[in-house]
């Protein structure tokens, strides 16, 4: 799926009622909806060190946790200063968030690698 897709998705779920678990939940799902293909970095290394890594431990069930990390601390940075911040609710929205991206990318005819590092099966 391409980003804008994922970005949306983000939007939605926080549009569907998930913006009441935490402050600045929908900035926390978009990102969040974006975060695996933080792998796009590795376009630095090279063509094929990005065809090596891309859709790969940031698309995997097992580094889902960390993955969602990343737009936790983003959303703790942007969070209003007046409202403490939520950090199990805000953790669950980037976990969805992230969860959200993983099963779209899985729907393509690329697919993903879900049992990185146990098995880089396609």
């Amino acid at each position: 799926m391409d980003n804008l897709t994922h970005t949306l998705v983000g939007l939605m779920l926080s549009r569907a009622g998930l913006n009441r678990i935490a402050p600045r939940a929908s900035l926390i799902l978009m990102l969040a909806a974006n975060a695996p293909d933080a792998d796009a970095v590795t376009w630095f290394g090279g063509t094929l060190t990005h065809f090596c890594h891309h859709r790969g431990e940031t698309h995997a069930w097992a580094f889902l946790p960390l993955v969602a990390v990343l737009p936790l601390l983003i959303g703790w940075l942007f969070r209003p200063k007046d409202q403490p911040f939520r950090w199990g609710g805000a953790y669950v929205l980037s976990l969805i968030g992230v969860a959200s991206h993983l099963l779209l990318d899985w729907t393509n005819s690329y697919a993903i690698r879900w049992g990185l590092p146990f098995s880089s099966d396609w």
